[in-house]
């Protein structure tokens, strides 16, 4: 299952839980300038990004760019509410 048939451009990424407790947790993302296959589909002003949790499906929380610059790839994702099942390294998709 995918969040939307729309959105043709999804890619997995990573996030260390692994010293999670209990709740939900804020995290940052930094997307590296060299992803080179993220910056040519997504839009110029980013506000087509989405991060779903591990089924595809389900949008996390909020995101916020925190930092966005097109032109030179620079991008800062804020996430709130992300709250793991355990302590681990959890997969979101982007």
């Amino acid at each position: 299952m995918w969040y939307s048939s729309s959105w043709r451009f999804r890619a997995p990424i990573s996030v260390d839980f692994s010293a999670w407790s209990t709740g939900a947790s804020d995290i940052r993302v930094t997307l590296s300038a060299a992803w080179d296959l993220f910056w040519d589909n997504v839009a110029s002003d980013g506000k087509d990004v989405r991060v779903c949790t591990a089924d595809g499906a389900t949008l996390v929380g909020k995101i916020y760019l925190q930092t966005w610059n097109y032109s030179t790839k620079s991008c800062v994702l804020d996430i709130e509410q992300i709250t793991p099942s355990k302590a681990c390294q959890a997969q979101l998709w982007l």
